[in-house]
């Protein structure tokens, strides 16, 4: 029902400024990390505010003890 009452409109202009950084390690055979991160910076030329569902930051860790491969 919500979907029918709002109607997208389009940015005249926007700049968009990121960065992305990955990083992954295996120190020891029963230890790994890897993380995955983004930055994000929006911005409409009009109205100064940020693109909406933009989200300035996204990211992702994982950490594993105990060896990949448990012999299944």
């Amino acid at each position: 029902y919500l979907a029918t009452r709002l109607r997208p409109v389009n940015a005249d202009s926007a700049k968009r400024y990121g960065l992305d950084i990955n990083f992954a390690s295996e120190p020891t055979s029963w230890l790994a990390l890897e993380t995955t991160n983004s930055l994000l910076k929006t911005k409409m030329k009009e109205t100064g505010s940020p693109l909406p569902h933009s989200p300035p930051f996204v990211g992702s860790t994982k950490i594993r003890l105990g060896r990949e491969n448990l012999g299944l």
